[in-house]
This record gives C-alpha cells, structure tokens and sequence, in this order.
C-alpha cells in the first residue's frame, strides 16, 4: 500500500466530482470578480482626480493563459466593462497593476 498522496494521485476523478470542482472554481471567480469591481468603483469615487485608465494584470493563471483568460472574461464582464470604459479626460492617470483573483 502506498503513500496517502499515492493513493489520492490513483483515485479516478468521477464526473460529480469534476462537476463540482468547476462549479467552485466559476463561484470563486464570480466573488472576486465582484470585490474587484467594488474596489475599482471605490477608487474611481475616491480619486482626487479623473481616472483615464485602469490597467488590470490578472496573475497566478495556469499555464494555458489564453484559454483560461478567456474563460475569466465569461464570468466578469463587468470588470472588463470598466476596463474597456473611457473615463473623462484629464492629465491625469491611475493605473493598477497585478490585481490577483
């Protein structure tokens, strides 16, 4: 008999199971998404100045970063929105970098 990882690494991943681990991982996504927008909401409110452009670096991806940048886009449209949005012209600029879900 081998070790408890051993063991876990042999066992078969049912369909339940990756079902369920997909629908926590959307949900995760779905939540951080949200504090995300909150918190760019908040800093647009709080900013002395007009902000005219956001930069968001979602890092920590696995290394099939295109596909899964894109299966982010699915589920936080509305920070792509804010993103993709012009705000008022100004001089000035506030950029955030390396925001990680």
């Amino acid at each position: 008999m081998g070790s408890v990882r051993e063991q876990i690494m042999e066992r078969p991943v049912s369909i339940e199971d990756q079902n369920e681990i997909s629908a926590l991982a959307k949900s995760s996504i779905a939540v951080a998404s949200d504090s995300l927008h909150t918190a760019i909401q908040q800093l647009i409110r709080d900013s002395e100045h007009s902000i005219t452009s956001i930069d968001l670096e979602i890092a920590h991806l696995p290394r099939q970063q295109e596909s899964q940048t894109i299966r982010i886009q699915q589920y936080i449209p509305q920070v792509y929105r804010v993103v993709g949005s012009t705000m008022e012209s100004s001089t000035s600029a506030m950029v955030i970098r390396s925001c990680v879900l």
